[in-house]
């Protein structure tokens, strides 16, 4: 029997019977599945190796059956290339399942014990402040176009170091993701980083002459106030002309 739109509505469950399958004839594992009390569905069923595998194609009713009947072929030739479009389906539920937030909470739990209160505060709050806009978002399904989106807005709100620190900090999430099979790759890699200007800042001469006054006077072993002042003499010939004599 090939299930079409009239065959579905002809169909019935046999006597004494409280389920059945009613296979197609044309394409193999196509059926309906007929339950007592009028519960009707499309299934396709195969077998992969050693085992059974059944994948729920919704709904029966003369409407439906065309849709189902394409749907069953597509899967009937994924399964001839040795597929299993069972277990492809409940990887890509669970794939929606784990999105950015949860992940970011679970990796960041990982780090407590290993990065410095300060420095774990700052990578918290790259992934869970900065980062808020993927937070909603599949991990597995992030592109390279959300985290650049992602990383041109923290420019622009937060300045060009906090962005390069977010994307430094998302790389590290997603290379703990990879590790631990969740993603396929690092979504982070080709995305452009921020030139950042120098911090770097010589002190005047006044600053400089006013730190040589209060240090100390490095004596009863106070190594402290020599060794700031042995750096302040050996830190450049410009500095030290700066400086008062030891005299």
């Amino acid at each position: 029997m090939k299930l079409t739109a009239s065959t579905v509505r002809a169909a019935e469950l046999g006597p004494g019977k409280s389920e059945a399958i009613l296979f197609d004839a044309e394409i193999p594992g196509f059926g309906l599945r007929i339950r007592t009390g009028g519960s009707r569905s499309f299934v396709y069923q195969y077998k992969l190796g050693t085992k059974q595998r059944r994948v729920a194609l919704g709904v029966a009713t003369p409407e439906t059956a065309a849709e189902a009947r394409k749907t069953a072929a597509k899967l009937h030739a994924r399964v001839k290339l040795g597929q299993d479009p069972a277990s492809d389906k409940v990887e890509a539920r669970r794939q929606v399942s784990e999105t950015f937030g949860p992940s970011a909470e679970e990796f960041l739990d990982t780090l407590r014990d290993r990065y410095r209160p300060k420095s774990f505060v700052e990578i918290q709050r790259h992934l869970l402040l900065h980062a808020k806009p993927l937070h909603h978002l599949p991990v597995a399904r992030i592109t390279l176009r959300d985290v650049a989106d992602l990383i041109s807005s923290v420019t622009k709100r937060s300045g060009a170091i906090t962005a390069n620190r977010t994307r430094s900090s998302l790389s590290v999430l997603f290379s703990w993701l990879i590790q631990n099979g969740r993603v396929p790759a690092n979504p982070v890699v080709n995305t452009g980083k921020n030139r950042e200007k120098s911090r770097a800042r010589v002190l005047s001469p006044a600053e400089l002459k006013l730190v040589w006054a209060n240090v100390g006077n490095g004596g009863d072993g106070d190594q402290y106030a020599s060794i700031i002042r042995l750096l302040m003499l050996t830190g450049g010939a410009g500095q030290r002309d700066c400086l008062p004599t030891l005299e």
